[in-house]
């Protein structure tokens, strides 16, 4: 099976698990995630091996926070299709907010060995990495490289290179992060650092040294 094939269980769906799903994007639509969740629990009920339900319930477990409930989907979807790459990556975001990091990465991997150039996996493995301790060249090439769509990769190049005394490299990605995030709450405490170490002004809610703050 290729990565764009379409496992024979998904071709006999039976009907009331595709209105369920249905029901869930109408429900997600109007921002009822934990309703969107309860369509979908009934999906899975209904036919176990719905890939695509089960692969959607999981982010609709990110979104409110269970991941551990998360996990268990992204891990039922692989065991029906073990070549799809949206799954590793979804995988590895709900790896990485439960902490476990080292696993995170190989679902990462894992998800670049069927889409090499995928930003979104690049950008989990460089935080993976990161987490773990791992400063490497790869880690920082991942974040390079993914930045421009996830201003995040910015910010954590930012305290990367802080740390490792770059003060100057740590003031272009900060520079680099205020200009595409849309984080209001992250982007000010950024705009502090930043004031800090340019030795600017502060704003008068700026405070503390010239250290990273505690982002969000």
């Amino acid at each position: 099976m290729n990565g764009s094939s379409v496992p024979v269980s998904q071709l006999r769906i039976p009907s009331k698990a595709v209105k369920e799903v249905q029901r869930s994007q109408k429900a997600f639509e109007a921002g009822d995630i934990r309703g969107s969740a309860d369509h979908l629990e009934k999906a899975v009920q209904i036919y176990p091996d719905f890939l695509q339900a089960r692969s959607i319930l999981g982010t609709r477990y990110v979104r409110l926070g269970e991941f551990d409930k998360a996990l268990a989907e992204y891990q039922a979807a692989l065991a029906i299709d073990p070549h799809a790459p949206q799954i590793y990556l979804n995988l590895c975001v709900a790896l990485y907010f439960l902490g476990s990091y080292s696993e995170a990465e190989l679902a990462a991997r894992h998800s670049l060995e069927f889409q090499p150039q995928h930003l979104a996996s690049r950008y989990m493995l460089g935080r993976a990495l990161i987490a773990q301790g791992h400063a490497t060249p790869e880690a920082m090439e991942m974040l390079r490289q993914s930045e421009d769509k996830f201003p995040n990769a910015s910010l954590i190049l930012a305290i990367v290179l802080f740390d490792q005394g770059h003060v100057d490299q740590t003031v272009t990605e900060l520079r680099q992060y205020l200009k595409a995030s849309p984080d209001q709450d992250n982007k000010q405490k950024a705009q502090c650092w930043l004031q800090q170490l340019s030795h600017e002004p502060l704003a008068a809610s700026c405070t503390g040294a010239a250290s990273p703050p505690s982002f969000q």
